[in-house]
């Protein structure tokens, strides 16, 4: 499956790869993704798109979705970007879970909670293989985010590690199984964790190292600090089978009218000029 942003990140999406990529709220995440998606219908592909936000309001409203679903088409000449996504918005890690076929409940204690696996869905319940999975290959699953179920349902508290440790392991198992029964890569999304007393230190990715030793393809999402490339994304490869060493990157920028695009190490030393130039330009008018 070919990519329109990351081939110089990751190659090509490969069936049943995980394909992470993380970074700080705001930072374009979704809407990166979400050029990816209409890019790969417009290769006749197919995507499952799971939705723990919420902030994507696939149905039309105020969200990532209806601002740029026109432009997207435009863009990779579709007629209809909602014909080939099938949405699943759920709002927690149980729900997440029994979609999936999988039957969890997390057990609440003093100070400390548990997570205990139940068995499968009963048969008539829905899940994701009563639609999406019905098919094989020629598709792609998106879960955005896997770190918002964890954030909302589990305890942060180190006594609650455990438990969700167990409860990442089931929920990877069971999209492992995904994964392989529809023949299709995931692409997820992940919250970032900043050390308060080294703003240059990098972003670790929330989930721990079970998430990221899963993701085989791990790519960090970085805005620039500084204010002339508001628009640019700097894209790290930490893991990416193209790659040896850490830190490859890539530069992209948000296009009003594209989304995402790719960029250069040339057009963001231009942009950092321009807005020099116009910088001393004003000041030198002010002192005239």
């Amino acid at each position: 499956m070919k990519t329109e942003l990351l081939a110089g990140t990751f190659g090509e999406f490969q069936p049943q790869n995980v394909y992470a990529l993380y970074g700080v709220p705001n930072v374009g995440k979704t809407l990166m993704v979400m050029t990816e998606v209409a890019s790969l219908a417009s290769q006749g592909i197919r995507t499952l798109w799971i939705d723990t936000e919420g902030g994507l309001n696939f149905d039309g409203g105020a969200g990532i979705w209806g601002a740029w679903k026109e432009k997207l088409e435009k863009r990779f000449g579709l007629k209809d970007l909602n014909e080939f996504v099938e949405y699943k918005r759920v709002t927690g890690y149980e729900e997440l879970m029994k979609y999936l076929g999988q039957v969890v409940e997390i057990e609440f204690g003093e100070g400390k909670m548990g997570i205990l696996r139940k068995g499968k869905t009963r048969r008539g319940e829905e899940t994701v293989y009563d639609s999406f999975g019905r098919k094989r290959g020629n598709c792609v699953i998106v879960l955005d985010s896997l770190s918002n179920v964890f954030r909302v349902e589990f305890g942060s508290t180190l006594q609650n590690f455990p438990s969700r440790g167990d409860a990442t392991g089931l929920l990877t198992h069971a999209m492992n199984l995904l994964m392989e029964k529809v023949n299709a890569p995931l692409i997820t999304t992940n919250h970032a964790s900043l050390n308060p007393s080294n703003p240059w230190q990098f972003a670790q990715m929330r989930g721990g190292s079970m998430v990221a030793y899963w993701s085989k393809n791990v790519a960090y999402l970085e805005k620039p600090k500084k204010r002339a490339l508001d628009t640019y994304r700097k894209v790290w490869a930490f893991r990416s089978p193209l790659y040896k060493e850490l830190g490859h990157n890539e530069w992209m920028r948000i296009d009003n009218d594209k989304a995402f695009v790719n960029s250069s190490e040339e057009e963001v030393q231009a942009a950092i000029e321009a807005a020099a130039t116009a910088k001393r330009d004003k000041e030198e008018a002010a002192e005239e």
